[in-house]
């Protein structure tokens, strides 16, 4: 018989959060209790989560300077690339966190 999976959907964002929120369990002991759920997660999910984090790393290199994989700070503020405006990558960061994709649980 084979497993069934819920599908379920959600934004972008809440994904993106909902690896964040994995990633951070590494080297914890909610790591070794779920580890087989992460594993099925992201096996299941893994193509999704890969072209998110592109999307993003896209965006964020387009708008701002970037120096070993972080955005650039100055007085606390991040650097923007010249003629790019920083509302405009808010915006375009928020339409692309508000698109709805299916997961599956």
């Amino acid at each position: 018989m084979y497993a069934q999976y819920e599908n379920n959907i959600m934004t972008n964002g809440k994904l993106f959060k909902y690896h964040q929120e994995i990633q951070s369990f590494k080297g914890s002991i909610f790591e070794v209790f779920l580890r087989s759920k992460i594993k099925e997660f992201y096996r299941h999910n893994k193509i999704r989560i890969n072209g998110l984090v592109e999307r993003i790393n896209k965006l964020r290199n387009e708008y701002f300077e970037i120096k070993d994989g972080q955005i650039l700070q100055k007085d606390g503020k991040p650097v923007s690339l010249k003629d790019k405006d920083p509302d405009e990558y808010k915006t375009k960061m928020d339409e692309l966190m508000k698109i709805e994709v299916n997961i599956i649980l």
